[in-house]
């Protein structure tokens, strides 16, 4: 068509008699290009068939080989339509706001004929185990009246009497986290006065969803139906036994389904991949071990005057004893902290304070000398106090307090070249946090710390870890510590904000330290929560992932891991993933990588997201001046379904992070 136009556009000059048969011609020339794909205008697409369901009885049964009633769903030979059940459900709503008791209690008995009066008569749940016998009677008189009186024309015989189908509702730890596991179960007819039931060994799913619930989105026209999900569902079901006979269509479908008053149910198969973990409150850390230390003011060698410190004492911290410091108990070792925290006004009365806080502590390590024995009086430690770098006045105050580690000598103290940094919040603040369950919370960090520490002692001793543990905790009367390796580097954001963005490569070293501090959470079964620039320090050229306050441990279950249930959401709003956003249950890994992926980015472009996310593909079409290697990366862990993000393994074996 291109080559005639062309011909015809070179042409001399054509007259004007001419120009509508040319104009027609062209007309003619693009019509018949795209006459194959005008031909078929858009139709409406046909519904299905509506679906075949069949009536199905609630009641508590005697199952064989248990002693308990069970409460189980009993497949009858009735049929009922979807319009038929919504009717009699507004009937009976009708009935009900006009408090037309009778009209409601003839709805009840209904027609002799229906299935309805049986299912009302068995759905009660028994207060007794009498009672519990004679309503599994009745069930199973329902059964022979479903059978023998209700659907003469759906009746086969005895032998369709003897394998009459129930479902046993299962109530087992795996139950999934929407709908209902159950167990599939059939009826036996051993030669007793009374049928029991006997569990067969397959498993099923039902999927269900209440009328009122169909009524509403058929009221609201939504494009999701559960009707025509079940039609479909049956549909495709017959399709596949004509079509598919022998082959996998790899599509779900479901060849049964029932309904009682008050639920539509479609059974299918049972799925324990992906429906045996139902998410799980995460357990708790252990306790943490915290010991006293005592403020006073100390001689050091090389150093003129009185140096402030805190001296550890092997004296463990009781639960109560903050409460025991307030109320001034003399029995505990409040009393010798107390004694010596107050500041002298001369140095006679300090250099006998102190003497007399030394003995105190001496003592008082001698009174708890470990079983390994020794001079732990010649090893009292104790922090030299120096200024306070760091003030947070977020959810608590937290102070970092810089120090220096003291050990004791014969006479005075000696002054090493070992640094910390003392993270401290005052009880004050830890109390008030308990009170009001804020997600972050001091002593389930130093739980979180110590956890760790052990861990890495056992699983990693010589790896490195790059992530920041405290293996001494200590409290006075006033405040808590934890003590923690001290860093000059500063954190990842002061490094971003010296030249606006890092370079690829520096980005790349930075985050392949931060996927190693994942890493060792992961192993150690935690997750963070709270990842983000703020959160990873640089000590000594090395990234190290801090503030662990709103961690979590990871349920697992025979080395199975389980979704953590919904929590409130915390953490920074630019790095938190939209699981979190949004209250709904979680992967403990999935969060962690999306958290690390708002870091990567905030890294290679100087900027944070907004908000989280709440579409799919967030990035695709967006162009972010960054290579190929490292848009993808972002591209594939900013996915909206946790499942469909990058694993941890994953990322770390992609081009961007492994290339040199």
């Amino acid at each position: 068509m291109y080559s005639t136009y062309a011909q015809l556009s070179n042409s001399p000059p054509i007259p004007s008699s001419e120009k509508y048969q040319l104009t027609y011609y062209y007309q003619s020339i693009l019509c018949w290009e795209y006459k194959e794909t005008m031909s078929h205008p858009p139709l409406d697409p046909p519904p299905f068939d509506p679906p075949v369901i069949r009536r199905c009885i609630g009641t508590h049964v005697r199952i064989q080989n248990h002693e308990a009633l069970e409460k189980v769903l009993i497949l009858t030979t009735v049929l009922c339509s979807v319009e038929s059940q919504l009717n009699a459900n507004y009937n009976a709503n009708q009935a009900l706001n006009s408090h037309q008791e009778d009209d409601s209690e003839e709805d009840n008995r209904g027609d002799t004929s229906s299935s309805s009066e049986y299912m009302s008569s068995s759905s009660g749940t028994s207060s007794g185990e009498e009672d519990s016998d004679s309503d599994a009677g009745s069930g199973n008189d329902v059964n022979s009246r479903a059978q023998n009186g209700c659907a003469p024309q759906c009746r086969r015989g005895n032998e369709e009497r003897n394998r009459l189908k129930a479902f046993w509702f299962r109530r087992d730890p795996i139950q999934p986290p929407r709908g209902v596991y159950h167990r599939h179960i059939i009826r036996q007819s051993p030669p007793q006065s009374r049928p029991i039931l006997g569990a067969t060994d397959e498993e099923v799913a039902l999927k269900r969803v209440s009328w009122r619930c169909i009524q509403a989105c058929q009221d609201n026209r939504l494009s999701e139906d559960f009707v025509k999900e079940i039609s479909a569902l049956q549909y495709l079901s017959q399709w596949r036994t004509k079509e598919m006979p022998n082959d996998e269509t790899h599509v779900i479908t479901a060849d049964t389904v029932m309904c009682d008053e008050d639920y539509l149910y479609a059974v299918m198969p049972f799925c324990r991949e992906t429906m045996s973990h139902p998410p799980l409150d995460p357990p708790d850390f252990d306790p943490p071990v915290i010991c006293r230390c005592i403020k006073t003011h100390v001689r050091i060698q090389n150093h003129e005057g009185l140096k402030e410190v805190l001296i550890l004492t092997p004296v463990p911290h009781e639960e109560d004893d903050s409460e025991e410091d307030n109320r001034g108990d003399t029995s505990s070792s409040s009393e010798y902290m107390s004694s010596s925290s107050g500041t002298s006004s001369g140095e006679e009365d300090s250099d006998s304070d102190a003497v007399a806080t030394m003995s105190t502590a001496e003592h008082r390590t001698d009174m708890h000398r470990n079983a390994a024995g020794g001079t732990r009086r010649n090893r009292l430690k104790a922090f030299g106090l120096g200024e306070i770098r760091y003030n947070d006045h977020g959810v608590f105050t937290t102070d970092i307090l810089y120090a220096r580690v003291l050990h004791k000598a014969d006479l005075y103290w000696v002054a090493t070249d070992e640094e910390v940094a003392l993270k401290r919040v005052s009880w004050r603040c830890i109390r008030a946090c308990q009170e009001n369950r804020l997600s972050e919370d001091f002593v389930k960090e130093i739980s979180a710390l110590q956890y760790l520490s052990q861990w890495r002692t056992k699983e990693m001793p010589n790896d490195e870890t790059h992530v920041i543990t405290a293996d001494t905790v200590m409290c006075d009367e006033d405040y808590l510590y934890a003590v923690m390796p001290f860093c000059r580097g500063g954190d990842l954001c002061q490094r971003v904000a010296e030249s606006e963005r890092l370079t690829e490569d520096q980005s790349r070293d930075w985050f392949r330290q931060i996927l190693k501090g994942l890493e060792t959470l992961q192993r150690a079964r935690i997750c963070h929560r709270d990842l983000s620039p703020e959160n990873v320090i640089i000590m000594d050229g090395t990234a190290l992932v801090i503030d662990l306050g709103m961690c979590l441990r990871i349920p697992y279950t025979n080395e199975e891991r389980y979704l953590i249930s919904a929590q409130n959401p915390c953490g920074k709003l630019p790095h938190i993933a939209p699981e979190i956003y949004k209250k709904l249950p979680f992967d403990g890994h999935a969060i962690d990588v999306w958290a690390a992926g708002t870091v990567l980015l905030f890294m290679l472009t100087g900027k944070r997201l907004p908000n989280p996310p709440l579409i799919d593909r967030y990035f695709e079409g967006v162009e972010l001046g960054l290579s190929y290697e490292a848009t993808d990366l972002l591209r594939r862990i900013f996915r909206l379904e946790p499942n469909d993000r990058l694993t941890l393994q994953q990322i770390q074996q992609h081009p961007f992070v492994t290339q040199r």
